[in-house]
This record gives C-alpha cells, sequence and structure tokens, in this order.
C-alpha cells in the first residue's frame, strides 16, 4: 500500500480518497456507505475546535488584513511626508546657494556680451553731433545704459544714438532747457 491508491487487499475496491481521509473527523461528513454521519453534527465533543478554529482565523484573517494593511500604509505615508519635510527644510540653504550661483553666472554671461565701456564711450563719442557734449553715462544692471548729453538739437542727437550698433531700444527720458542748450536723458540697452 502506497497510500495514494489504497485498494482493498481482499476486496479490490478503491479505499477512501485523501479528502474523505482528510475530512474524516470532521462533523457533518459523510460515511463511506453515503449517509451523512447525524451524531457527528449533533452531538460534537465538547472543546472540539477543529472547525471554529479555522473558520474564525479566516474571519479574523479578513477583517484584520486589510486593516492592518491600511494602518501600515498610513504609517509609511506619514514618516515619507516627515522625511520630505525635514529634506525640504535641509535643501533650503543649497537651493539658495544655487540660485544665487545661477544669477551670478547669469549677469556675468550679460557682461561679457556688452562691448568694454571704453569701446562703448568711444563708439558713443564718435556717433554724438558736433554740438553735443556728454554730461554722464550710467550703466544699469539689467544690461542697459542712462546718458545724459547737452545739446543744440535733440532730435540730431536722438537719431545719431540710434545709429549706434551697440545701442539698442533707445528711447528718451527726459528733456529740459540748460541755458541755451537742452539737457537729454536718455536710456538704450547694450548688446
Amino acid at each position: 500500500m502506497n497510500g495514494l491508491h489504497d485498494k482493498d487487499p481482499q476486496t479490490g475496491a478503491a479505499g477512501p480518497s485523501l479528502i474523505a481521509r482528510l475530512t474524516a473527523g470532521w462533523p457533518g461528513r459523510r460515511r463511506p456507505d453515503g449517509a451523512h454521519d447525524i451524531a457527528a453534527r449533533t452531538d460534537p465533543v465538547p472543546g472540539d475546535r477543529r472547525i471554529g478554529l479555522p473558520v474564525a482565523i479566516a474571519a479574523i484573517s479578513l477583517v484584520c488584513v486589510p486593516a492592518a494593511t491600511l494602518g501600515l500604509a498610513n504609517l509609511m505615508t506619514r514618516t515619507a511626508e516627515r522625511r520630505t519635510e525635514r529634506l525640504e527644510i535641509q535643501a533650503q540653504p543649497i537651493l539658495a546657494a544655487r540660485r544665487a550661483m545661477t544669477d551670478a553666472r547669469v549677469a556675468l554671461r550679460t557682461g561679457l556680451r556688452q562691448p568694454a565701456p571704453a569701446a562703448l564711450l568711444d563708439a558713443l563719442a564718435a556717433a554724438l553731433p558736433e554740438d553735443a557734449r556728454l554730461v554722464s553715462v550710467d550703466a544699469a544692471g539689467n544690461g542697459g545704459v542712462t546718458m545724459q548729453v547737452v545739446t543744440d538739437d535733440p532730435d540730431q542727437l536722438r537719431r545719431a544714438l540710434r545709429r549706434v550698433e551697440a545701442f539698442h531700444a533707445v528711447r528718451d527720458l527726459s528733456q529740459r532747457r540748460v541755458n541755451a542748450a537742452m539737457l537729454v536723458t536718455v536710456r538704450a540697452r547694450i548688446g
């Protein structure tokens, strides 16, 4: 008898199946003759927990496993949020330094693309009309320049400044009479 297909040696009939052997002690089982075992169903042995325990474990598992999964997920979410907040606080000085470095690079790049001050003043001096005198030149941080020029003819000055290749978007800021001439304040973008 190998236990897999046990046969009765005298009759040659197959023995009880594996399922029948596994459920042999359960209340309400069928007997080999096919009838239900009523006694086993109506008279359980006191303290017999063979059925109750697996059902109880299954019921508890159905309730507890999803609840435990939800609780663990919430715990992991809160932990991740706290870590994210700590990392954001720690990263603020680094990000501020990186922004400052980027701003410095942009300012340096803008400054390197602009013509040198001496070359700019030479181009301006060559473009000014004969009667115009440069009073002041101020460089703005945004790549622009503000100039004050005294001249007899402001229109001729504006035309002359627009011909300077280094100046873009030349516009008047103010114009007022000083003695016999006009003091014109002009802003231009360099580039």
